[in-house]
């Protein structure tokens, strides 16, 4: 039997015809092998390429807005350029809109019920009973652009009223209001629709941007902010966080808020629950 454990070029000469055409007949059969090897390699090479490529879509960033109403409580909000998400710390519903559509979809992981509406439709109705004043006394007014600058970390255009008291008063200030200030940000590229979403959460004026501060003072010199942003930072958001959970369909907007630690948070905050809670 002919040895082929170490056929090197002159070795292959110092064999026998028979023994030459003998390597010669292993030669595919080792190429086959060598090229199986290659294909594998460059599969497994080019599908880690893919994987990292995928995981990469998936991550991206994201700017987190930490803000606080006398209204809505403490919330959360992540945009990014394709969507927003807005977490509601006291009622645990958490609302999101994103491309391509656009429209707004509710939910609460603590009764898990959702709702699905549009953002022409959204209304708020959960808390339309504590913002009537805003919305009836404030949000219809003519705001007059003061100036540019960055607030809360935030570049924003500053709004301002001057009232002179002649407006009426909230329900958070005992006097009324002599002038108000409203700044909106000017780095986030989501629609109006979008934006006019959080302004109509928490009854301050919709001006198709996002809100960042609301600041109305009284003609004692008090102020108080039906909106004020605590926290503005970048932070790495993956999927699925914007998608939603497949909950069960709620008949309104204002039963997706509602549960009883809900209920209480919202007692606990204004002494009664929103008007047709019940």
């Amino acid at each position: 039997m002919p040895r082929y454990d170490t056929p090197t070029f002159y070795g292959m000469l110092r064999c026998s015809r028979r023994e030459r055409q003998g390597f010669l007949r292993l030669v595919p059969v080792i190429m086959k092998r060598v090229q199986t090897k290659l294909i594998n390699s460059a599969v497994l090479l080019i599908f880690g390429f893919a994987v990292q490529s995928s995981n990469k879509c998936m991550a991206g960033e994201a700017m987190l807005l930490v803000q606080e109403s006398p209204i809505t409580g403490v919330q959360n909000i992540y945009i990014t350029p394709k969507s927003i998400r807005i977490d509601n710390q006291k009622t645990g519903t958490t609302i999101v809109s994103k491309s391509p559509a656009w429209e707004v979809d509710l939910y609460n992981k603590r009764n898990r019920t959702s709702f699905h509406t549009t953002t022409g439709d959204f209304k708020a109705s959960f808390f339309q009973g504590i913002t009537k004043v805003y919305r009836e006394n404030f949000t219809g007014l003519n705001w007059k652009k003061e100036s540019t600058e960055l607030h809360s970390g935030v570049p924003t255009i500053r709004y301002a009223l001057h009232l002179n008291g002649k407006q009426g008063k909230l329900d958070l200030m005992s006097v009324p209001i002599q002038k108000a200030d409203y700044w909106i940000a000017t780095n986030f590229k989501l629609p109006a629709k979008v934006c006019n979403v959080l302004a109509t959460l928490n009854s301050v004026p919709a001006m198709g941007a996002i809100p960042i501060q609301c600041t109305y003072t009284g003609v004692d010199g008090d102020s108080a902010s039906p909106l004020a942003t605590k926290v503005a930072k970048k932070i790495s958001v993956v999927d699925p966080f914007f998608e939603i959970p497949k909950f069960a369909a709620a008949t309104s907007e204002r039963d997706v808020f509602i549960d009883p630690a809900g209920r209480v948070a919202i007692e606990g905050m204004f002494g009664d629950p929103p008007a047709g809670s019940k």
